[in-house]
Order: structure tokens, then sequence, then C-alpha cells
């Protein structure tokens, strides 16, 4: 889910000139070469929130573990994005096919499938020597220093249908196995799918994330997630 943000303007301009995209990674952070670390206020914790980009140079990758490595040796402790440590881990663990298939025909997009492998990212990787975000533990994050703080997709899909009403799956969407660039069971109902994306996948994340910096017992935290949480969080935190 997290690639959504930047995964849905970036489809619209494949079909543009190659100019076009060049921008929209740029504008993105896809091509930075250093992790941007900013503030965030809560009572009495120091907190900090690195953007996270999802796709990105071997570079921003490097600096993003020079940072979690300092910050971790200041007393931080890290909140980061998804429920595993390793991309690996998540859909063996969750065993909730059902759901995912759900969100995939939601979004159109399979969100088991890296950002490398998808068009238009997949024409860009060799040009700009693009990496997918590395596992945390090769960013010096590890079970003892950390927490994840996201939702399953069971509850993004659970708060969708109760608003919304039961998403109904074809025999195509059954068939169609997870893990497919493609999604081509039928047409995406954009309404639904800005309405995923903005108060399911951002507004109902953000809120469990700063609940989740709220009952802290660390008084200095770093959350790890992807950039276009951040102003989210802030807000709520504020409030």
């Amino acid at each position: 889910m997290k690639k959504l943000l930047l995964l849905i303007p970036l489809i619209i301009l494949s079909s543009c000139a190659s100019k076009l995209v060049d921008f929209a990674l740029k504008k993105n952070g896809v091509l930075d070469t250093k992790a941007v670390l900013q503030p965030l206020e809560y009572d009495d914790k120091k907190i900090v929130f690195l953007n996270m980009i999802h796709l990105g140079t071997k570079e921003y990758y490097e600096d993003v573990k020079s940072k979690i490595d300092s910050l971790q040796k200041e007393g931080f402790f890290v909140m980061y994005e998804g429920l595993y440590l390793r991309k690996s881990e998540r859909i063996i663990k969750e065993n909730d096919t059902v759901n995912y298939l759900k969100f995939r025909k939601v979004m159109g997009i399979d969100p088991l499938v890296e950002y490398s492998k998808m068009k238009p990212f997949s024409d860009y990787i060799v040009k700009y020597d693009l990496l997918d975000q590395p596992d945390y533990p090769e960013l010096g994050i590890t079970s003892k220093n950390s927490k994840a703080v996201d939702l399953p997709m069971s509850v993004l899909i659970s708060e969708l249908e109760r608003e919304k009403g039961i998403v109904q799956l074809s025999q195509c969407d059954y068939n169609s196995k997870l893990g497919s660039v493609a999604y081509t069971c039928g047409k995406v109902d954009k309404d639904l799918q800005k309405y995923m994306l903005e108060s399911i996948v951002l507004d109902k994340r953000n809120k469990n994330i700063v609940e989740q910096i709220k009952q802290s017992s660390s008084k200095k935290i770093v959350v790890v997630y992807g950039k276009n949480h951040y102003s989210g969080i802030q807000k709520m935190l504020q409030q």
C-alpha cells in the first residue's frame, strides 16, 4: 500500500513524454541521495520523521542507514511502516489472500509487486540505477530497537467495507494470482479508489501512528514512513 501515493500519478504520466516522468521522479524524491528528517512535537517527546522513499538510489538508502544509526546511538526508538522487518514475511504470515485481492480490485495495483517491476518505474531502473527499498535490517533496524506501526490489510479492507459496502470479487479476481504486474479483471472505480487512498491508506494509518506515538513510553522516537504521511501526522499530533 505504501507505493500507491507515488505510483498512481506516475502511471498516468507514463503515457506522456519521458521528460514528464523524469520530472515526476525527481519531484517525488526518487532520485534523491539524502534522506530528510523533519521534526514532530507531542508533549515532552522528541520525535523526528524520516521520509522514506520506496524506490530510490543506493546513496539514498546508505544515507537512511547512516541517519538511523546516528539516531539510535542518541537513544531514539524506531517506529516503522509495514508489519514486518522483511518484506518476504508479509503474505506468508498474514495468510490473508482475500483481502489482498480486494485491495488490488479497488486500487488496480497489486500490493505485493515491487516498484522495480512496475511500469513506468521498470523503464527507469537502469537509467538512474534505482533500487527497491531494502529490508529494514539492511537499514540498521532490528526487532530489539523498533516497532511496526501499521495496520494489517484485513483492518484496512474492513474499514473500507464498513463505509462503502462489501468489495465483490469476480472469478477473474480469484483466478489472477497475486504478484502479477497488471490488473486486468475489470475497470477500477475511481471514486472508490480515491476514498481508499485518502481516507484509509492515509488517514486511518496516520491515526494509528499517532496513537502509537502517544502511548509509547519512549521519549525519543524516529518515525520511518512514506513522506506523504508527514503532514497528516503532524496535524493530528498538534490537535
